[in-house]
């Protein structure tokens, strides 16, 4: 089975900070837009009872929507991943090694490599998911990666076919760059359009509040606040 996933979501409200800043920038300017692009494909190749072997291919793009002369210029980071995964009643774990880079060279190279362990259990119709990584190979070029990305995530998330199709994600650290373990903290809800404007239910209205650090590998020790709308669709 394949499934495919395609957000588009405009950023409304994008506040960056000073790296030390953890308070709301009234300040900031509400009309600094751009657009994010996340595309996630997950591909089977072998599966024997209740174990998968696979591999995902993730990306994620920001375009300034502002800029007319070039406005694909701001950044794209990539994720492949290869993956071990097996299952038992609720329960599912997953070993997966994981590369994520912005495909630069030189000095504007980001990037890094890390070991995943995911361990997700079913709950009715929620689900919990705690990985936690071992990054190695990381670029000179973006040291703190762990500091600010993190060690690790949890994911807490309802029934993907319900009518808000809640999600809530919280990036950790071992070794924060401030006092809070939490680096970043994502929660979404994905709602049904009209059935008259769009029959199909797996295109879906997208609302997402993000906070954090590391979303993006350069400028991964930025602030950013950001309330996004935008569209997703699952095949």
């Amino acid at each position: 089975m394949v499934r495919l996933f395609l957000t588009i979501a405009v950023l409304v409200f994008s506040v960056p900070a000073r790296p030390a800043s953890v308070s709301f920038d009234a300040a900031g300017d509400p009309a600094d837009r751009s657009a994010k692009f996340r595309l996630h494909v997950d591909l089977p190749v072998l599966r024997v009872q209740h174990t998968t072997v696979g591999a995902v291919y993730g990306q994620r793009s920001f375009w300034d929507v502002d800029d007319d002369d070039d406005p694909f210029r701001v950044e794209t980071n990539f994720r492949p991943e290869v993956y071990l995964q097996t299952s038992a009643a609720s329960w599912r774990w997953r070993g997966s090694y994981v590369h994520e880079s912005n495909g630069l060279e030189q000095g504007l190279s980001r990037g890094w490599n890390r070991v995943v362990l995911t361990v997700e259990r079913r709950s009715g119709s929620w689900r919990v998911t705690a990985a936690a990584w071992i990054g190695f190979r990381v670029e000179d070029t973006n040291p703190d990666l762990r500091r600010t990305v993190g060690d690790g995530e949890i994911h807490l998330r309802g029934d993907e076919q319900s009518f808000l199709a809640p999600a809530f994600r919280a990036r950790w650290s071992l070794d924060p760059v401030d006092d809070s373990p939490v680096t970043s903290i994502r929660a979404a809800l994905r709602l049904p359009l009209p059935h008259r404007v769009v029959p199909d239910r797996r295109v879906r209205f997208l609302v997402e509040v993000f906070w954090g650090r590391g979303e993006m590998l350069h400028d991964d020790a930025r602030i950013t606040r950001a309330l996004r709308l935008g569209v997703t669709l699952d095949r």
